[in-house]
């Protein structure tokens, strides 16, 4: 097998003369990578040849060459250098969903062709680099150690520097990725590739990531987006999740934005900002299904199919009067099991465990590691129900950052 650091600073003969040594490969920046021409150095001067020209490549990977027209030494618009634009760099690898650096790359003899086929992001492929291959193999056997060959397929790699490499995977697999591995990925990158990545993200997919990171990180990408585009996330974000982001924005951003969503939308995250931020409203969401309590086990069946609720919102129904007052709550399991005619009030849990949205945060933590619940409800001092606080907000309270990446969502 051929790698790029077999080939780099090897000799370069013409007709068994000494022509210099290879610095560098370039490859088509928009086509398959195979090398179109190699960079020489013979002492201070410079000069490529194209691979065309290549005749034979020996073990030690000098290269003998015919005598060909010279090119310009620097790379053209439509070319990519593989030491410059690739060695060193970072990349996604979206099978494995992580960040890797390029260590060296792996080529292949195709034909007449020499193609890149996979990317080393292994420390072998560090050792190689350095000259110390066989020391680090030698290393390996004798602490008896089972070292991962760490070789990508090219199909595989999404470069992130745009300027120079048209993306290998459409926009579609990184939508494709959970939104946590999403976040990790963009955690992982240096500032102009993640916003870079993120800008690639549409909508709903961005929403989700957002609300998988850490409150700085997501501030900072957010502040990236035009007010279009920012607007467009925020609809799709739970709306205790773009309340607690647009709060972090200038005033005149926050009118701006708001301006700019639907009005529903924006009325519930208007209605969280309200709150104050540590208060039971303040980290409260609005989204949540109340029910009328005249409807039957089969109407409220047929409402939920016509609601198409997220799974998020539907662990608990909640019962109320035409006032919106909160008078009970439905477990799933109580519906489906009840008589198609019978009334929702006949066997609705009355009573239910709820907070005020003035009530501290603690109490309604307290209220759902009391009781087990999965959600509490929160009314206003008339009875009204507003909203209700899921477990995993209360968990985002409590844990730190680090633990908050390992506990799962409930959705």
């Amino acid at each position: 097998m051929i790698y790029l650091s077999h080939l780099l600073n090897k000799p370069v003969a013409s007709g068994g003369r000494s022509i210099g040594r290879i610095r560098d490969l370039f490859v088509p920046a928009d086509d398959a990578p195979s090398v179109s021409s190699v960079l020489v150095k013979h002492g201070r001067t410079s000069a490529r040849l194209p691979w065309s020209s290549v005749v034979s490549i020996d073990e030690h990977g000098c290269v003998a060459v015919d005598g060909a027209e010279l090119l310009d030494p620097e790379s053209s618009e439509g070319e990519l250098s593989l030491c410059y634009d690739l060695l060193d760099k970072q990349i996604v690898d979206t099978d494995g969903r992580r960040v890797v650096r390029v260590n060296d790359l792996q080529l292949s003899e195709v034909g007449e062709q020499m193609r890149v086929v996979g990317v080393d992001v292994s420390t072998r492929g560090l050792l190689r680099r350095l000259g110390l291959e066989q020391f680090g193999e030698r290393l390996i056997s004798l602490l008896h150690l089972t070292v991962a060959p760490g070789i990508i397929p090219w199909d595989y790699v999404e470069s992130l520097d745009v300027r120079h490499i048209r993306l290998t995977i459409s926009r579609q697999k990184w939508n494709l990725l959970h939104p946590a591995d999403l976040a990790e990925i963009l955690t992982d990158l240096h500032v102009p590739q993640r916003e870079t990545l993120f800008a690639s993200l549409d909508s709903e997919t961005a929403a989700e990531t957002l609300q998988e990171m850490e409150d700085d990180l997501q501030v900072s990408l957010f502040r990236t987006l035009s007010d279009e585009q920012a607007a467009s996330v925020l609809e799709e974000m739970d709306p205790d999740e773009a309340a607690d982001l647009i709060a972090q924005m200038p005033p005149e951003r926050v009118a701006n934005l708001l301006s700019r969503m639907e009005a529903e939308d924006a009325a519930d995250v208007k209605e969280l900002l309200s709150y104050e931020p540590d208060s039971a409203g303040g980290i409260m969401t609005t989204e949540f299904i109340s029910l009328p309590n005249t409807l039957t086990a089969q109407q409220t069946i047929d409402r939920l199919r016509e609601l198409e609720p997220d799974a998020e919102t539907i662990y608990y129904l909640y019962v109320v009067d035409e006032q919106e007052r909160l008078l009970g709550v439905l477990s799933l399991r109580d519906l489906i099991v009840s008589q198609p005619d019978r009334q929702i009030v006949t066997f609705m849990k009355q009573n239910c465990i709820k907070v005020n949205v003035d009530d501290p945060v603690d109490e309604a933590r307290d209220a759902i590691m009391k009781y087990d619940l999965l959600a509490v409800p929160v009314v206003d001092t008339n009875g009204v129900l507003h909203g209700i606080i899921m477990v995993d907000d209360v968990i985002d309270r409590m844990l730190t950052p680090n633990w908050k990446r390992r506990f799962p969502r409930i959705i």
